[in-house]
């Protein structure tokens, strides 16, 4: 038997980044990941509307990545929280590690939807503006294109750094997961509650949620280069390695919670 929100959030996380990965090559294929920054920077209203008119094509699937992340983020949020406290001996044992890891999982998951939230928003708000407004009749020629996508430019900052410390918080929230349960024996089974392999799994998944954080924060550098390399850690990392994961972790979650409640009984249990 599996637990469904295992099973649920690895759904979602494949879902989400599955769109996110189909977006980010139609991105490549049409050209419009090479931004042309002369015609960006100098606020060329002619290329401005063409963007943002490839922009609105999208709106309708950037939404829909939006509300699958939320939504695996908060299924995934509630495994963490059972293998926090699992892994802790019912707060007994590994309380900073195990207690950060929790933490981080809730915070994460908050963060993501406030964010995404705010992002959608502003994203309907610009939409609404180009379809309902006249942008070009302003009292200087175009400049409702130049305001426009200034605001553009603020709120895709947000989003950058909003999707970057998604990458942190799932970093930092496995690589608690390996620290807590690599060396963690459940006393009735003699045996690691989640398995050595699945731990060292954590690490890895781990590393590679880090290394693409880094690539998202060094677009900033050079946006073609690292939003490929983006890409490419994601698709070997959300798409594969976390959904596997989690699958993993649902199987062997029911039974440790069977016995950690088995457990807890004993321990409760009057010494006669």
């Amino acid at each position: 038997m599996i637990d469904s929100t295992c099973l649920a959030a690895s759904f979602f996380f494949f879902s989400a980044n599955l769109l996110r990965c189909i977006d980010r090559v139609a991105d490549f294929e049409t050209g419009v990941t090479g931004i042309d920054f002369y015609k960006w920077s100098n606020l060329d209203t002619e290329y401005i509307e063409i963007q943002w008119g490839l922009r609105l094509d999208k709106t309708d699937l950037r939404s829909a990545i939006g509300i699958l992340n939320v939504v695996a983020w908060l299924f995934f949020t509630v495994p963490m929280l059972q293998v926090g406290w699992i892994l802790s001996k019912g707060g007994k044992e590994k309380l900073s590690s195990c207690f950060l890891l929790m933490g981080l999982a809730v915070a994460g998951c908050t963060v993501e939807i406030v964010a995404r939230l705010m992002l959608e928003g502003s994203s309907h708000a610009g939409r609404h503006l180009v379809n309902k407004y006249e942008l070009n009749d302003w009292p200087e020629p175009f400049i409702g294109w130049k305001v426009l996508e200034l605001l553009h430019i603020v709120t895709d900052s947000m989003s950058m750094w909003v999707n970057a410390f998604e990458w942190i918080s799932l970093s930092g929230v496995l690589a608690l997961v390996f620290v807590a349960s690599y060396n963690e024996i459940n006393a009735a089974t003699g045996y690691s509650s989640f398995g050595k392999l699945w731990s060292q799994f954590s690490l890895l998944i781990s590393t590679l949620c880090w290394f693409d954080f880094l690539a998202n924060v060094l677009r900033l550098v050079d946006w073609v280069y690292f939003t490929r390399l983006a890409t490419g850690v994601s698709i070997v990392n959300t798409l594969l390695f976390l959904p596997i994961w989690l699958l993993v972790l649902g199987l062997h979650l029911p039974a440790a919670r069977a016995q950690f409640e088995v457990n807890i009984v004993k321990t409760s249990e009057p010494v006669v």
